[in-house]
């Protein structure tokens, strides 16, 4: 299988292709002959390749013209977004943020262990996440809820041996889709239909 044919996979599971996480595979899709060609490929099977609008990253999106279709992928972004929302939050104060985490920023577990630890707000809320079910010390936790965030693909290992992370152009993906969600409601649930089915 040559390099083409494991990277549409990649896409075809769902995978961010990002400039931090897979460097090699988002040269090569930035190469606009290369993007084209997988786009004629992919119109077969109902998708397209999109870009974030950082331009950080790579993803494949529907094209469809089925409001239903778009609703479904509208409410499914919803289910899980409450748990989204829990994390990003948690994530943006322990680390002082006062704007949105982008993908290249980087995090340390005892930092983010030693906020945390100080703040009982944050303490509760890391409590309630699905990561922490069944689980009492805050450091596990923390770990848990990494261990989650690398699994999803929003985080990867820069320095493992310092437990040193790096948020990737997922991320960047959920932002869009918190802005999406923040516009839509503020529209017409027609006009609202009509901007899922453009992201779609």
């Amino acid at each position: 299988m040559n390099d083409s044919s494991v990277l549409a996979q990649k896409l075809l599971a769902g995978k961010v292709v990002c400039k931090y996480s897979m460097p090699s595979e988002y040269e090569h899709l930035s190469t606009p002959s290369v993007y084209e060609a997988f786009n004629h490929n992919f119109m077969f099977l109902g998708v397209k390749i999109a870009e974030t609008s950082n331009k950080s990253s790579f993803y494949l999106t529907y094209i469809s013209n089925n409001k239903g279709a778009a609703r479904d992928f509208f409410k499914g972004i919803m289910t899980h977004m409450r748990t989204t929302l829990s994390w990003l939050e948690i994530m943006m104060e322990a680390t002082d943020r006062d704007s949105l985490i982008n993908s290249g920023q980087d995090i340390s577990f005892s930092n983010i262990l030693a906020s945390v630890t100080d703040n009982m707000d944050l303490q509760e809320r890391l409590n309630r996440l699905p990561s922490s079910k069944g689980e009492i010390n805050v450091k596990k936790q923390l770990e848990g809820l990494i261990k989650y965030l690398k699994k999803e693909g929003v985080l990867m290992d820069l320095h493992t041996e310092l437990e040193i992370y790096r948020f990737t152009g997922m991320v960047d993906l959920i932002n869009e889709y918190i802005l999406f969600i923040q516009e839509a409601e503020s529209v017409p649930l027609e006009e609202s239909s009509e901007k899922q089915d453009r992201l779609l």
